[in-house]
């Protein structure tokens, strides 16, 4: 998501599949426009393009952010979670661990 306006909406500047791997899987996303960023990602484990949730809104798949945020019972906070492009020729490393 690019943008705090973005992420609050749900409105995706881009979306991947990538195969999930045991270990570490890269994403590369290129030529952004600089400006501020969230990553949100997912593990599909029944492949049906969805994040499942219980009866409370909670996920019952594993799901994260960039750099590592955390929810705190709601949506991950913006500022947490942002990392800046400052030009297109950025390369931007992020990290995050899926939770579970």
């Amino acid at each position: 998501f690019q943008g705090k306006d973005n992420y609050e909406s749900g409105n995706a500047e881009s979306a991947l599949i990538v195969k999930a791997k045991t270990g570490s899987v890269t994403v590369n996303f290129n030529e952004l426009d600089e400006g501020e960023y969230i990553i949100r990602f997912f593990h599909d484990e029944n492949s049906n393009g969805k994040l499942e949730t219980n009866l409370f809104g909670a996920p019952v798949e594993g799901y994260g952010f960039s750099n590592n945020a955390k929810p705190d019972f709601g949506p991950v906070n913006y500022s947490a979670a942002k990392f800046v492009v400052q030009s297109r020729d950025d390369k931007v490393t992020n990290s995050a661990s899926v939770i579970y």
